[in-house]
């Protein structure tokens, strides 16, 4: 069964989306994604899938019990975990992923983020950006 093709604008492996990209569409249903076990995020789902196109919600390091690791690697492995989750309960992996944002605070986590990711996202990495912030949304 050949799964749908993905595109995913989020901003993740930190604790905010910092930048919001508006889609719209006319016709076809829309699916709300909820990832079992957690709550309905404040301000958005999880993730909306419609014609056969996933769009993910940006997900940030927070573990299931809602703390965020002290450690960036743990933290970034822990994003990863979550974009993972959203993805699942479509029916899909990372394998699905197209395209990540990843947003790191500082130069000085760039190191440890990048060793995390690429542990982490799995041997057919998606297309991605990385930008480096001065600062991330309060957490």
């Amino acid at each position: 069964m050949r799964k749908p093709k993905i595109a995913v604008w989020m901003g993740c492996l930190m604790a905010a989306l910092l930048s919001a990209q508006v889609f719209a569409q006319v016709g076809g249903p829309f699916k709300y994604i909820q990832v079992p076990g957690k709550g309905v995020g404040k301000a958005s789902s999880a993730g909306m899938l419609t014609n056969g196109t996933l769009y993910v919600a940006g997900q940030n390091g927070r573990n299931a019990d809602g703390r965020i690791p002290t450690d960036i690697g743990q933290e970034t492995t822990q994003a990863i975990d979550n974009v993972r989750g959203v993805l699942q309960a479509a029916g899909m992996d990372l394998g699905n992923l197209a395209w990540i944002n990843v947003y790191v605070a500082g130069t000085d986590n760039l190191d440890a983020v990048e060793s995390a990711y690429w542990k982490a996202i799995g041997s057919n990495p998606p297309a991605r950006s990385v930008q480096v912030v001065g600062a991330l949304a309060a957490r």
